[in-house]
Order: C-alpha cells, then sequence, then structure tokens
C-alpha cells in the first residue's frame, strides 16, 4: 500500500468507510439521487483537502517537514491575522448600524410626539 504511518492509514480508512456509509444513507435515505450527486460533488472538491490531512499526519509521525510545518504556520497565521480584521470591521460597521437606528427611533419618536400634538390641538 502507501508508504505512510500507521496514523494516517487509520484515518485514510476511517474516510473511506464514512464516505461509503454516507453514500449509501444519501442514496437510499431521504434525500434521493440528487442528493447523492451533491454528495459526490462534495467528495470530488474535498478530496484534496484529505490528502492534505493525511500528509500532515504523516508528517507528525515521521518528523522532516519543514516546508510544510512553514505553510500550516502561515495558514494559521493568515486566519487569525483574518478573524482580527474582520471583528474589527463588525466592530465598526455594527456602531454605524446602530448609529444609524438610534436616528431612525428617534426621528420616529419625534414624528409621533409632533403628531400627538397636532391630534391635541384639533
Amino acid at each position: 500500500m502507501l508508504d505512510i504511518s500507521r496514523q494516517a492509514k487509520t484515518y485514510l480508512w476511517i474516510w473511506i468507510i464514512t464516505s461509503v456509509i454516507n453514500a449509501i444513507v444519501s442514496i437510499f435515505g431521504v434525500f434521493g439521487v440528487y442528493s447523492f450527486l451533491s454528495y459526490l460533488l462534495f467528495m470530488v472538491l474535498s478530496t484534496p483537502f484529505i490528502l492534505l490531512y493525511i500528509y500532515n499526519i504523516d508528517c507528525l509521525t515521521y518528523g522532516n517537514c519543514n516546508a510544510w510545518s512553514w505553510f500550516i504556520t502561515i495558514m494559521s497565521s493568515l486566519s487569525l491575522i483574518f478573524l482580527t480584521i474582520m471583528m474589527i470591521l463588525v466592530a465598526v460597521t455594527s456602531r454605524q448600524f446602530a448609529s444609524s437606528i438610534n436616528d431612525i427611533i428617534q426621528k420616529g419618536n419625534n414624528e409621533s410626539v409632533i403628531s400627538d400634538t397636532s391630534k391635541d390641538s384639533k
């Protein structure tokens, strides 16, 4: 078979078994043929990531994967940076949204006061 670690082989077998079970459930379950086609598309798209994960397990077991460890470090750092940027954008946007909601509420309250006073004067 492949020259990979036992842990990676175990993960590969579990992935194969669960994929077959999920395919059978999607065919004979409630979902029908279209669900099987969407599951098949999902499997085709996720296979490169599964293979990368198997390589990652293999590197963790055997070592000597300096380039891979830098790749993981860069990807993890980018996700942290993107998360921080998203939180800043959400904070700024929500503050602007809250101020515009407050303006609408204040405008609505002023209009209701004006309409109440106009009814009283009649």
